[in-house]
């Protein structure tokens, strides 16, 4: 039997007291409580309570708890643990300081007679009465005051250099409370950019009450928010109580022209704003300049009201540059009437903006009118798009070329990129044509020379000119004119047609004259060759220019000018007397 294995219950048996063993053989830890002194014991007794106090309500019991059919538990602790002074020191007691505030028991101090009389007057009744409605609020803004200093830590917007730049953040109803909050308690902040944010007119109303008595905040930014006329109100009415804000920029918003009547209202009544939506008001008010430039300022239909309430009757204003802003069919009329007011502009830009088939239909009946305008810049408008809708129709700049047969004093009038027709776009530009040349007559030349070439005194008593051979053609670029044709004169003979130089000489030399050469002089009724399509229609001659070209008219009021002699047939087509154009 010495070979044979045990038996696995005596293996078990085995491993059971080796266990037993080792655990005895192990260092016996006295309990902890029993080396503690009276102290210890204080101290968690302490504890306890504490917790008691933190499960109920300081010496209320909740009607609703589930043992309330018990018998009453003690009262709570105090908030601050007034301890007694030891009788033979004469010191507090010393307990703990970190599990509860300590307060050395003191004897109250009478600094006042006691009142005699228990009547109570009516200032003390009013003061308690007040006390009582605004203890809560009092209490809510002693939490907000602390929970703002960690909401600015959170935004990181620079409190640290006197702003909040909050653009494109995502703000919440919180947030825009605790913003009303700095601004009634006048923190130092004195600029507030809440950019590309969802702000609301409740929102803008909210914090516009709140800034009424704010002394500190000078710039107010909130473009491209949800504000429209409502808000716009509600900031007006602030501008009139607040005389601390400078800066107040409302573009690219749901305002209307309404809403920039009522900031520019509201602007007239509060001497100590200087710029409104980009627009320094106070400066254009005050001497505005002769050239007014405000290109790519995203200026949209109200700050045209703010433009023409302040610049409404200026006779020095000379040029107007609106050049790639956000001017669309609603703010028009309001340009339309800005440009009416005044008298002695002569240039105006209003390229690449969004003014369409509409607005060409609201400026014709200007154009038709005026008679101070040179320059006119429509070039990238979709002025054949209908908007919003996009739809095509050329209505407007017909109106416009309509309106350009009573206009005398209109020399350019840029409509590049605009996908026009181009029959319209040619009917433009021959009009346009015929008032640069109503103007032009023998001396234009002789003065253009005069401004490039400077005078010599040398070998002539009245002075000479240094000229090129590229001078005439520089300046019929200069007024986009140009040759059809080339006149000669050869004695007793005028020829209007294209001759090859040899001959021209021949016929010098021969010196002919040819009774089938008719001349031309004005009022004379004549068939006209129309560029746009090469037919002949009927007409009369306007003027004869100094070029030997002529300016005619049509049957249909249409005016050509710089016409040769080759695209004119005398009299009219008739079926008597008929010829192959």
């Amino acid at each position: 039997r010495q070979g044979r294995p045990e038996p696995l219950d005596q293996k078990k048996k085995k491993k059971k007291k080796k266990k037993q063993k080792e655990e005895e053989e192990e260092e016996q830890i006295d309990d902890p409580f029993k080396d503690h002194d009276e102290a210890f014991w204080f101290k968690r007794n302490f504890v306890n309570q504490l917790q008691s106090r933190r499960q109920f309500k300081a010496n209320v019991r909740d009607p609703n708890w589930l043992y309330s059919h018990r018998a009453r538990r003690s009262p709570s602790l105090p908030a601050i643990l007034v301890a007694p002074n030891d009788e033979e020191t004469g010191l507090p007691a010393i307990i703990e300081p970190a599990i509860m505030r300590l307060e050395q028991k003191k004897e109250p101090v009478v600094t006042r007679r006691r009142r005699l009389s228990g009547v109570v007057s009516e200032c003390e009744q009013t003061a308690r009465e007040m006390t009582n409605v605004l203890n809560d609020e009092a209490t809510q803004e002693g939490t907000d005051e602390e929970r703002i200093m960690a909401k600015l830590a959170y935004w990181d917007a620079g409190e640290a250099k006197f702003e909040l730049d909050m653009e494109s953040k995502s703000l919440m109803k919180d947030d825009f409370y605790f913003l009303a909050y700095a601004m009634r308690f006048n923190f130092l902040i004195y600029k507030l950019n809440l950019s590309k944010c969802f702000v609301t007119d409740e929102d803008v109303e909210l914090l516009a009450s709140n800034l009424e008595l704010n002394v500190v905040l000078s710039t107010l930014i909130l473009r491209r928010t949800k504000v429209s006329d409502k808000g716009a109100a509600a900031i007006a009415k602030l501008i009139e109580r607040n005389h601390t804000i400078t800066t107040l920029d409302l573009r690219q918003t749901s305002l209307t022209v309404e809403g920039g009547y009522t900031l520019v209202t509201a602007y007239k009544r509060n001497p100590k704003l200087t710029t409104i939506n980009g627009l320094p008001v106070d400066q254009l008010t005050k001497s505005p300049p002769d050239d007014v430039d405000f290109r790519e300022y995203s200026l949209g239909a109200p700050e045209m009201a703010i433009l023409l309430e302040v610049l409404r009757g200026r006779k020095n204003i000379t040029s107007l540059n609106l050049h790639k802003n956000l001017l669309g069919p609603k703010a028009s009329k309001t340009v339309v009437e800005l440009l009416a007011s005044l008298a002695s502009v002569k240039r105006v830009d209003l390229g690449e903006n969004r003014f369409g088939c509409q607005g060409c239909e609201a400026i014709a009946p200007f154009l038709e009118t005026n008679t101070s305008i040179e320059y006119f810049d429509l070039s990238m408008n979709g002025a054949m798009l209908v908007l919003p809708q996009k739809t095509v129709d050329s209505k407007g700049l017909r109106a416009i070329a309509d309106a350009l047969k009573e206009n005398k004093t209109l020399k350019y009038l840029i409509h590049s990129d605009n996908d026009i027709d181009p029959d319209i776009g040619r009917w433009i530009d021959e009009r346009i044509r015929v008032n640069r040349a109503i103007k032009h007559d023998g001396t234009h030349f002789t003065k253009y020379l005069d401004s490039l070439f400077p005078e010599k005194d040398e070998g002539h008593e009245k002075g000479g000119f240094e000229l090129s051979l590229t001078a005439d053609v520089d300046y019929l670029r200069k007024e986009n004119m140009y040759l059809q044709s080339i006149d000669v004169d050869t004695g007793a003979e005028k020829d209007g047609y294209m001759l090859h130089p040899a001959t021209r000489k021949e016929q010098g030399k021969k010196n002919k004259t040819h009774a089938h050469v008719v001349e031309y002089v004005e009022k004379m009724e004549v068939m006209v060759r129309w560029n746009i399509d090469g037919r002949l229609y009927p007409g009369h001659i306007e003027a004869v220019n100094v070029d030997r070209t002529f300016n005619c008219r049509f049957e249909d009021g249409t005016v050509v000018t710089a016409i040769p002699r080759t695209d004119l047939r005398p009299g009219h087509r008739s079926r008597e007397a008929r010829w192959d154009p």
